[in-house]
């Protein structure tokens, strides 16, 4: 999650602060608390899967009150997709999955029943059992009730 990391020769650094003066002169002044992981491994990062790492130590997971379906499950890991967030829609109608493609690659996400695709401020866009993603892009889509069960 920061943005210091360097390399040079056999050396690696860590910058952990900007210590910018605009926009705000006061930016990284005070006490800081710093956790960071050093991950070696082979090839690049997107075969060793660094983002999924990166994501599980910087994202604790929470416990939700409505519980997912292991079809749904199953076809959001197997798509590689990362789920961001799960909520019930604004109107209290629908579970609202947001997910997003970390590794800059394109895909399939297959559906085990039909969802209702929305944009991010949560209009129905339309409905699908499968949906084609596009590096880096995030995705939201509705569950419908009977669909949990």
């Amino acid at each position: 999650g920061k943005y210091g990391v360097g390399l040079e020769g056999d050396e690696i650094s860590l910058s952990l602060l900007r210590a910018t003066i605009r926009p705000d002169i006061t930016s990284d002044i005070g006490h800081h608390d710093f956790c960071y992981v050093i991950l070696p491994h082979e090839g690049d990062f997107l075969s060793a899967g660094v983002n999924g790492a990166a994501m599980q130590y910087n994202v604790p997971l929470r416990r939700a009150s409505v519980s997912m379906p292991d079809s749904l499950r199953e076809s959001i890991c197997a798509s590689g997709l990362h789920l961001q967030a799960m909520k019930l829609s604004e109107d209290g109608q629908r579970l609202v999955l947001r997910l997003s493609e970390q590794d800059g690659r394109r895909g399939t996400l297959r559906f085990p029943f039909p969802v209702e695709t929305m944009n991010l401020l949560e209009d129905v866009e339309g409905t699908a059992e499968t949906i084609a993603f596009h590096p880096f892009e995030l995705l939201t889509v509705a569950i419908a009730p009977e669909q949990l069960t």
